[in-house]
């Protein structure tokens, strides 16, 4: 699970640095994945990996993935969710809905999520958008949102690793959370 917040970053860069230094910093290339990653390397590349050409992948969060880019020396590719072929085997299945809600939450990955999810609204003029933000509601609340969604609604799962109580979540406990709380199908 992913703990967000400086002291944990810090953790991560001392144990980085001391691997590290036991190369001699004498690497062709770094690869990153995903967004916390590529975070974490743009607040320590110039200590830990100066001068090294750097390739991000997976990344969902378009504005992380264009301030990297925006270095000569690191370049990448974002990960495109399909959202609209979801939302269309979703609709196709429940033809009645009105509503589509996704649960995402503040990491940097939720943030990506959510934006691409919310770019995709003006294919489907029929839907109202919303999410559920993990991130902002402690367990209770965030059982209590999901238990009031009726079947008008598709309930989308973009990501989900931590409620406001800090409590930290694999995705395995989020769709057992889920599906023992919503009586509608979770799409994902």
């Amino acid at each position: 699970s992913i703990i967000n917040d400086n002291k944990n970053d810090l953790l991560f860069y001392d144990i980085l640095n001391y691997h590290i230094s036991s190369y001699k910093n004498d690497f062709d290339i770094i690869i990153v994945g995903d967004d916390e990653a590529l975070d974490l390397v743009l607040k320590y590349k110039n200590v830990i990996f100066p001068n090294t050409p750097i390739i991000f992948e997976g990344i969902e969060n378009r504005s992380i993935a264009e301030i990297a880019a925006m270095d000569p020396l690191i370049t990448g590719s974002i990960e495109k969710l399909n959202f609209e072929n979801n939302i269309h085997t979703a609709l196709n299945l429940y033809p009645d809905a009105k509503n589509i809600i996704a649960i995402a939450d503040n990491t940097l990955t939720g943030i990506g999520d959510r934006e691409q999810f919310y770019d995709e609204q003006e294919q489907f003029p029929n839907l109202t958008f919303k999410d559920i933000n993990s991130s902002e509601l402690n367990e209770k609340d965030f059982i209590s949102a999901i238990s009031k969604l009726n079947d008008d609604t598709i309930l989308l799962y973009l990501n989900m690793s931590e409620t406001l109580d800090k409590k930290q979540y694999s995705d395995y406990e989020v769709c057992k959370l889920i599906t023992e709380n919503t009586a509608i199908p979770l799409f994902c």
